[in-house]
C-alpha cells in the first residue's frame, strides 16, 4: 500500500530475501518456500519498482559468474512483476548493458572455440530485452522518456531479428494499454494515457517502415515464424491507429499498388519457385493493408474493394479469408463506400458462394452480416433471400465458431426486418425457413430444424410468437417420425426450445400430441434418444404435471413416465435428506465444539496455568502427517532464519510419538531400562530359516530382566552382557553408557541385508543435470569412474529374481529388451 514510500524502511528486509533466495534453491528447501518467496520479491518490485530493487540487489553482468552470486535468477522476476515504473530507467541503465552484453557476444564468436559462452552471452541479451515488455506497461514517463527509445527501437528491430517479436509486442502493450484506460470510464483514468499516446503518435513515421520491413522479411522469408508475424502485425495495427491519417493513406497506396503489381505478376509467372514467392508476398501484403484498413479513407477504401472483390472467387483459401476480411473491415470504417457499390458487392456475394471454402467460411458469413448492417430497408428483403440458404446451413459447421456467426447472422437478418417492417417482416422470415422444410437433403432440413429453433428462441415473445407456436408443433410432431437420426435429434432440439417458449395453457391443450409425436420417433433411433425423450418427459411434467403427461402418454408406454416420477421424486428426496442432514451435522457441531463464554474462559484459565507451571521446551504440530517433528523454543537463544543449519539446529523428533504403544498380546518395539536408556539387541548377520518366535522371545525376556539391575552394574558388567545376550553398548563421553539409535524399526531395517540393493551403481559419476554433457566425470581424489554388482548367495533366491535384475539393470543399462524378460 505504500508503496515506493516504504522503501527507506524495507532496504535491509529486500537484502535479505536476495540472500534468502540462494537458500531457497537448495534441494531441501524447493517446493513451497521458493514460490512464495518468488512472489514476496514481484511484491517488492511492484512496491519500489526496478531501479530501487537493482540497485539494492544488482545483477553481474558477467554471464560466467554463477545464476545465484551473480543475481541472474532476478531478471526472470522483473520481467514478470515490472508495471507502470519509470520506461526512462530501461534506457539509460538497461539498454547500455544489453547492447556491452552483445557486443562481447560478438567478440567471442569472432575469436572462435567459445560456442557455449556466446550462447549464454546471446541468452542473457534476450533477458535484458525482455524487461522492455513490463516498463512499456503504463509507464509514468513515456511522454519524456519515449522520444529518448526511438532510435534504439528502431535499429535493434533492424539489426536483430531475435528481439523482433519482444519489441513489438512491447510496442503493441504500450499503446493498447492507454487507448484501454482512456476507454474505461469505471476506473480512474491515468493522467499520463493520453500524454502517451500523443508521444507515439508523434513518432509513428519512424516506426511504421521499420515495422512494414520486418514484417515483410519474415512472412515472405524461408524461415516463416507465426509468432513474430503476428506480433509485427499487431505492431502495424497499434501504431496505425495513432499515426496521422496522410502517413497511414499514402503507405496504404503503396501497399495497393504493390499488390496490384503482384497479382498481374502472378497471372503471368509460370516458373513454380517465383511463383510461391509472390504468393507469399501476396498474402504479407494483404495483411499490412488489412492492418492499415482500420483508418482508411474514402479513396483508399474504394481502392481496397477493386481489390478485394475480385479475390473473393480465388481458389486459394487463405487470399479468400483475406478478401473477405478487408470487406468486413471496409464495410466498418466506410459504410458510404459500400452502399454507393452495393449493387457489385451484392453481385460478388452471391456470385462467390460456390467457389467459397471451409476455412474462409467463417470470414465470409462475418462479411454477409457486416454488409446487412450497410443495406437500406429496402435492400434487406431482395439479399437475405439470396443467402438465406447458406446462413441455414452455416448452422451445420463442424466449427463452433462458424456456427455461431451463422445464428448471430440469422437473429440480424430478422431483427433489421421487425425494426422496419414488424411484424410481417418476422412473419417474412419465418416462412423462408419453413420453406426449407421441403428439401429432399436431410442435411437441409436439420439445419433449417436448427435455425428455427434459435428463430423460435429469440423471438417467441409478444403476438407473433404465440401465432407461429402451433404451426411449429405441428411440424415437430410430423418430423419426429423421420427415419434419419440428424432430423429426429434436430427436432427434438427443437421442441426442447417449444417447451421452454410456450405457457402452461399451450402445453396442456397439446400434451396428446406431444406425447403421441415423441413415441413416434422410430425403434432404430428411439434407442439412441431415449435419455433426450425423459428429459423432455420431466421439463414437461415440471411446467404441468405428472397425472397429466400419464394421461396424455399412450397407455403402452405409461410405464416410463411412472419410472421417470419414481426417480424424479426419489432424486428430491435424497436432495432434501442430505441438506437436513448437513444442517444437522452443522447444529451439532456448533453446539459441541463451538466456542462460548465459559469454554473461552476455561481456555484462558488453563492456558494461564499452564504458563505459570512452565511451558513445553518443545511445541509439537497437531495434525498432518509430520506430527512428530518440533520446533526448539528456549529463552536463552534466538533462532537464526538465515542461517543454512537453521533446520538441523532447530527440529527435533518427538520420540514418544514415534514408539508404538505397548498392549495386550502384542510386543514393544523398545526396550528401556529404568534409567531411560535403550537396550538394542544385534540382528543376525544372516536370516537364519530355523531361528522361531518362542526364541527372539525367550531372548526379549532375559534382555528385560538384565535392565532391571541397579545402575552401577550396568557399567561393570558390559562384557558380561555381550557375552550372554549379544547387545551392542555404546560408550560416550561423560554420558555413561548409551545405545546405538533410539528407534529399534528403523535399525533393523538399515542392519537387514537386502541382496538386490546395489550401493555401486556408478551414479556418483554422472555430469550435472543442467548440462548436456554425456559420459562419465573423473572427480579428483577419486577412482576412475565404475560400477560392479556385488554377488551373494541369496540372490539364488527366487523370490528376489525380479527385484535382482532390476538392481542389475541400474548398472548395465541395456538398449531394448532386458534378456531375462519373458
Amino acid at each position: 500500500r505504500l508503496g515506493s514510500a516504504s522503501l527507506p524502511a524495507m532496504e535491509d528486509t529486500i537484502k535479505s530475501l536476495g540472500a534468502l533466495w540462494q537458500i531457497a534453491h537448495t534441494p531441501e528447501h524447493a517446493g513451497v518456500f521458493r514460490t512464495v518467496l518468488a512472489d514476496t520479491i514481484g511484491s517488492a518490485i511492484q512496491a519500489v519498482g526496478p531501479r530501487m530493487i537493482l540497485n539494492l540487489l544488482p545483477v553481474s553482468p558477467d554471464v560466467e559468474v554463477s545464476e545465484q552470486t551473480g543475481r541472474g535468477w532476478l531478471l526472470p522476476l522483473l520481467r514478470k512483476h515490472i508495471r507502470r515504473t519509470c520506461l526512462a530507467h530501461f534506457a539509460t541503465d538497461i539498454v547500455p548493458v544489453a547492447d556491452a552484453t552483445m557486443q562481447k557476444c560478438l567478440e567471442v564468436r569472432s575469436q572462435g572455440g567459445g560456442d557455449i559462452l556466446a550462447k549464454h552471452l546471446e541468452a542473457r541479451y534476450v533477458q535484458l530485452w525482455s524487461l522492455l515488455h513490463g516498463y512499456c506497461n503504463r509507464p509514468i514517463d513515456a511522454k519524456t522518456a519515449f522520444p529518448q527509445m526511438v532510435k534504439p527501437l528502431a535499429d535493434t528491430l533492424r539489426d536483430q531479428p531475435l528481439l523482433c517479436e519482444l519489441i513489438a509486442q512491447s510496442i503493441t502493450t504500450l499503446i493498447t494499454t492507454a487507448q484501454y484506460d482512456l476507454r474505461d470510464t469505471e476506473r480512474s483514468v491515468p493522467s499520463d494515457a493520453s500524454e502517451t499516446l500523443e508521444a507515439v503518435s508523434a513518432f509513428s513515421r519512424q516506426l511504421l517502415p521499420v515495422l512494414f520491413t520486418q514484417f515483410m522479411t519474415v512472412t515472405s522469408g524461408e524461415g516463416r515464424s507465426d509468432s513474430k508475424a503476428v506480433a509485427l502485425w499487431e505492431a502495424v495495427k497499434a501504431v496505425a491507429s495513432l499515426a496521422p491519417s496522410e502517413v497511414v493513406n499514402g503507405m496504404l497506396k503503396q501497399v495497393i499498388s504493390k499488390l496490384l503489381s503482384c497479382l498481374s505478376a502472378l497471372t503471368a509467372c509460370s516458373d513454380l519457385t517465383a511463383f510461391d514467392r509472390l504468393v507469399k508476398e501476396k498474402h504479407s501484403l494483404c495483411d499490412l493493408s488489412l492492418a492499415l484498413a482500420t483508418v482508411s479513407d474514402s479513396e483508399c477504401a474504394q481502392l481496397l474493394l477493386k481489390v478485394a472483390l475480385p479475390q473473393l472467387k480465388e481458389s486459394d483459401a487463405v487470399t479468400q479469408k483475406k478478401s473477405y476480411r478487408l470487406l468486413s473491415t471496409v464495410c466498418t470504417v466506410q459504410p458510404a463506400v459500400i452502399q454507393q457499390s452495393i449493387e457489385n458487392v451484392v453481385s460478388a456475394i452471391v456470385q462467390s458462394a460456390a467457389a467459397c471454402s471451409r476455412a474462409s467460411r467463417t470470414a465470409r458469413l462475418e462479411a454477409i452480416g457486416k454488409i446487412l448492417q450497410v443495406l437500406e430497408p429496402a435492400q434487406i428483403e431482395p439479399f437475405y433471400r439470396q443467402i438465406i440458404l447458406e446462413v441455414v446451413m452455416g448452422t451445420k459447421e463442424p466449427g463452433k465458431e462458424a456456427r455461431v456467426v451463422a445464428y448471430d447472422v440469422l437473429v440480424d437478418i430478422a431483427t433489421l426486418m421487425k425494426t422496419n417492417f414488424g411484424d410481417d417482416g418476422l412473419r417474412g422470415v419465418f416462412h423462408s425457413l419453413m420453406a426449407g422444410l421441403g428439401a429432399k437433403d436431410n442435411h437441409v432440413i436439420s439445419g433449417t430444424i436448427l435455425a428455427l429453433s434459435r428463430f423460435l428462441f429469440t423471438f417467441h415473445e409478444g403476438d407473433f410468437g404465440k401465432s407461429v407456436l402451433e404451426s411449429v408443433l405441428k411440424t415437430i410432431v410430423v418430423l419426429l417420425g423421420h427415419p434419419i437420426k440428424e432430423v429426429v435429434h434436430s427436432s427434438l432440439q427443437l421442441l426442447k426450445i417449444f417447451i421452454k417458449a410456450a405457457d402452461r395453457d399451450t402445453l396442456r391443450s397439446n400434451l396428446g400430441s406431444i406425447m403421441s409425436g415423441m413415441m413416434s420417433v422410430p425403434a432404430a433411433v428411439k434407442s439412441r434418444y431415449q435419455q433426450h425423450i425423459r428429459i423432455l418427459i420431466e421439463r414437461l411434467a415440471r411446467k404441468t404435471s405428472f397425472d397429466e403427461v400419464s394421461e396424455a402418454m399412450p397407455e403402452n408406454d405409461r410405464k416410463l413416465v411412472s419410472n421417470i416420477r419414481k426417480q424424479f421424486f426419489r432424486t428430491k428426496r435424497q436432495q432434501k435428506a442430505a441438506r437436513e442432514h448437513k444442517n444437522a451435522h452443522h447444529e451439532f457441531e456448533k453446539e459441541m465444539f463451538g466456542e462460548d463464554d465459559e469454554n473461552t474462559q476455561e481456555k484462558s484459565n488453563t492456558s494461564e496455568a499452564s504458563t505459570a507451571k512452565g511451558a513445553s521446551k518443545y511445541k509439537f504440530k497437531k495434525g498432518g502427517k509430520n506430527n512428530s517433528m518440533a520446533i526448539k523454543e528456549t529463552d536463552e537463544t534466538i533462532m537464526d532464519l538465515l542461517d543454512s543449519q537453521a533446520v538441523a539446529r532447530n527440529i527435533v523428533v518427538d520420540s514418544k510419538r514415534n514408539k508404538r504403544k505397548v498392549e495386550e498380546g502384542t510386543d514393544s518395539e523398545f526396550v528401556q531400562s529404568s534409567d531411560g536408556r535403550f537396550v538394542i539387541p544385534d540382528e543376525p548377520e544372516e536370516e537364519e530359516e530355523d531361528s522361531s518366535k518362542a526364541h527372539r522371545k525367550e531372548k526379549r525376556n532375559n534382555v528385560n530382566e538384565m535392565v532391571n539391575d541397579t545402575e552401577t552394574g550396568m557399567d561393570d558388567d558390559d562384557d558380561l552382557k555381550r557375552k550372554k545376550t549379544g547387545l551392542r553398548v555404546k560408550k560416550q563421553k561423560n554420558e555413561g553408557t548409551s545405545f546405538d539409535h533410539p528407534n529399534l524399526s528403523a535399525l533393523k531395517k538399515k542392519s537387514k541385508k537386502q541382496p538386490f540393493e546395489i550401493k555401486h551403481t556408478g551414479m556418483e559419476y554422472r555430469p550435472k543435470s543442467h548440462t548436456n554433457a554425456g559420459g562419465d566425470v573423473k572427480k579428483p581424489g577419486r577412482p576412475d569412474p565404475f560400477a560392479y554388482v556385488p554377488l551373494s548367495r541369496m540372490q539364488l533366491n527366487r523370490r528376489f529374481k525380479q527385484k535382482v535384475a532390476k538392481s542389475i539393470n541400474s548398472v548395465i543399462r541395456l538398449k531394448g529388451k532386458r534378456p531375462n524378460k519373458k
